[in-house]
């Protein structure tokens, strides 16, 4: 961050504050601490600010209030919400009205800077790309199709989502189209021209999913016969789209955790720390939420993964969208054959928008 730019940290409780003042100082940045959401409020005009760090709970004016001021005053500036665990609702909610992203107390001193670093270059990749407006973006949300009220909602929802750094969890019956959503969602983040790695948990047998995610060192287990980059590695700087996560061990699902909060993780056999900034966007037909009530899955992975849950809707209920996918899929298959397409009947319409369609798109 350039010396004239700043990061005003508005904290109420004093001994944190000066504690984070500290990290932030030792770390290069330049930090302006105020002990309420007011000050930060008033110091919200001053040009060099560049990020707020703001506690949820404080007397007077909250870190809503704090976010709302930023919104109106400032909407160059990216703001991250502190929150204890027992908010992290609110916290969640203040994110998807446009805060940048939420650190839960107790936190580390890692995921405090990891998080500032991606606030501030997302800040900067968004004045650079407002500067260049002609920059080329591979359009995958146009490659949906439909035009019923829930598939135009689930677009305006991935607009929403694409260009924070956050985990989205994509939720649908088997067919739906997730893997399509989460392309959608890369193809239209700051990150598309960095690699979307996909990796499908169902498909690859327990024992060797930690080496696809982490990698592995030579000898590390049998058959380890040389070094191997895993999927996250691969994805530095770019998207990991974890497809049947409910499908994740629950001793994976930890690390994965600390990749999501830390931005780190260990290669199988290895005692080095690696450190990566990849964006997640996991995929599943699971209902996680009864999942992590039964003890299958983590609850703190889940409240991180479903920042921003898009859940999209099964081919039954967009009615609006099975007549322009037949239409599609008719003119893809007759091109192939080198047969013509006749026009669907009102009979063939009636039938195709009658099935039930258990298999979706």
């Amino acid at each position: 961050m350039p010396s004239s730019d700043c990061i005003l940290l508005a904290e109420d409780d004093r001994d944190l504050r000066v504690l984070l003042q500290e990290v932030l100082d030792e770390s290069g940045y330049r930090v302006r601490a105020v002990p309420s959401g007011r000050d930060a409020i008033d110091d919200l005009e001053r040009p060099d600010v560049r990020l707020v760090i703001t506690d949820l709970r404080m007397p007077g004016a909250t870190g809503r209030d704090v976010l709302e001021a930023v919104r109106r005053q400032r909407p160059d500036v990216n703001v991250i919400v502190i929150t204890a665990f027992g908010s992290i609702d609110s916290a969640i909610e203040l994110v998807k009205q446009g805060a940048f992203d939420y650190l839960t107390k107790p936190f580390s001193n890692d995921e405090l800077l990891l998080s500032v670093q991606r606030a501030l270059e997302e800040s900067r990749l968004r004045r650079e790309t407002a500067a260049s407006p002609a920059r080329a973006r591979t359009r995958a949300i146009d490659g949906i199709v439909g035009s019923s009220g829930p598939t135009r909602a689930l677009l305006e929802m991935i607009g929403k989502v694409a260009r924070s750094p956050l985990p989205v969890l994509i939720t649908g019956e088997t067919g739906t189209g997730k893997e399509l959503i989460a392309r959608a969602v890369h193809a239209e983040s700051l990150r598309s021209d960095s690699p979307l790695i996909r990796v499908n948990c169902a498909a690859i047998p327990g024992g060797l999913i930690e080496s696809e995610f982490f990698g592995h060192e030579k000898g590390a287990f049998t058959g380890a016969t040389g070094k191997r980059e895993g999927r996250f590695s691969l994805a530095d700087g770019g998207t990991i789209f974890v497809d049947e996560i409910g499908e994740l061990q629950l001793d994976l699902q930890s690390k994965l955790l600390r990749v999501l909060q830390e931005g780190e993780f260990e290669p199988v056999g290895s005692s080095g720390t690696r450190k990566v900034h990849v964006r997640v966007i996991a995929a599943t037909n699971r209902d996680l939420l009864r999942m992590v009530k039964e003890g299958k899955f983590r609850e703190d992975l889940y409240y991180r993964l479903s920042v921003f849950p898009l859940d999209i809707p099964p081919l039954r209920e967009r009615g609006g969208d099975i007549i322009k996918l037949a239409n599609i899929f008719s003119e893809r298959f007759a091109r192939k054959i080198g047969m013509a397409v006749n026009p669907l009947t009102g009979e063939q319409i009636e039938r195709l928008t009658a099935y039930s369609w258990p298999g979706n798109v």
